[in-house]
């Protein structure tokens, strides 16, 4: 290792080849806040990146690299007891853990109570080593000029919510249940009970880290829009047109041309909601996946409205058809259809032979 120069964690990324690389790789965790939009761009770029590209081991994963090319417009903190910084400070010592914090926007402290399981797996020795820890990453922060952040590491609201977690994580598997030590407690702590938290501090220090710096770092976040008021879709040139095509060119394939009234002004009314709404681009999209999918040989399903429009029939979305119960021929295309209400749909009518000619309809329904 020491003839590439690998000393550090961090030095891996240097010589991994891709994602196949890092599955090896031991991972921790860390926070990532959004400053700007530009930084929520990036965000979902490594949510989609870790989830499809570096996903391993039922995790989602992003290796530093990564981070570090779409990095602008985010605050990265040191996250919790899984993050590089607290497991060096607890395994390698200050030095190492200051060299890793300088990678990081700022740092995160949390109540004894969260790390209580390290002192049941005799990872910290007493609850006094852990506030030696605490404070030692405190110092970090004012030696590096990074801010400190007092978090609860949030897992839900009240106290009495731990039973519901505890049935979560329990009915995932995992560990032999003889291995599983006690979950800490993460419910939401008023800031009175952070204070009294970090008391050991001392009283200006602790309102530093819970107030004072979570303030700061909350000022220095632009407003952003998550989800925008209106719909952006995907651009694909002519979507509109070719949706208007394979609608009524199947349309006609099956009801003749020209097409019965009901089916033209149906289909009319649809494409003409579906193009000047923007959804035209959903339609094709929707359309392609389908196919290919048949193709490779897998059955789609239709669910909810998309079961109540013609157009979605007609390009071969759905094999529901939205339109009255009604009888139809496959080869002169007659069709007949009942708008009375007298039949609920295609299963309710009766076998009917085609006028003037031998054989039967096919019964087609909504």
């Amino acid at each position: 290792m020491e003839d590439h120069e690998m000393y550090l964690h961090k030095d891996l990324n240097r010589h991994v080849g891709g994602a196949n690389s890092l599955k090896a790789a031991r991972p921790f965790h860390a926070s990532i806040l959004v400053k700007t939009q530009k930084g929520l761009k990036n965000l979902f770029k490594l949510i989609s990146m870790s989830n499809v590209k570096y996903f391993h081991d039922k995790q989602p994963r992003i290796p530093r690299s990564e981070l570090v090319k779409y990095r602008e417009g985010l605050l990265i903190g040191t996250a919790c007891d899984k993050g590089e910084v607290f497991v060096a400070m607890m395994q390698k010592g200050y030095e190492e853990a200051k060299e890793l914090a300088k990678f990081y926007d700022y740092l995160e402290i949390m109540p004894k109570a969260v790390y209580a399981p390290l002192v049941e797996q005799e990872l910290v020795k007493s609850e006094k080593d852990l506030e030696d820890i605490i404070a030692k990453l405190v110092k970090i922060g004012e030696e590096l000029d990074k801010p400190v952040v007092a978090s609860g590491d949030v897992h839900y609201i009240n106290e009495e919510d731990a039973v519901y977690r505890k049935i979560l994580i329990n009915s995932m598997g995992g560990a032999n249940p003889l291995n599983r030590h006690t979950l800490p407690d993460v419910h939401f702590r008023t800031t009175d009970e952070m204070l009294t938290e970090f008391q050991f501090l001392g009283e200006e220090k602790a309102k530093e880290v819970v107030i004072s710096n979570p303030q700061a770092i909350n000022d220095s976040c632009e407003v952003v829009i998550p989800v925008k008021d209106k719909l952006y879709t995907p651009k694909i040139p002519g979507s509109e047109e070719e949706i208007t095509n394979l609608s009524y060119s199947k349309a006609k394939e099956l009801y003749g041309d020209p097409l019965p009234k009901i089916v033209e002004k149906r289909l009319e009314r649809e494409l003409e909601s579906i193009i000047g709404n923007g959804f035209s681009v959903i339609y094709l999209i929707s359309q392609k996946l389908v196919l290919k999918s048949n193709k490779d040989g897998y059955l789609v399903g239709s669910r909810g409205s998309v079961g109540s429009s013609l157009v979605a029939t007609m390009t071969g979305i759905t094999e529901v058809n939205p339109l009255a119960p009604h009888y139809h021929c496959p080869e002169c295309r007659y069709s007949e259809f009942y708008e009375d209400g007298s039949y609920g749909s295609g299963f309710d009518m009766p076998e009917k032979n085609l006028p003037g000619m031998w054989g039967t309809f096919e019964k087609r329904w909504s």
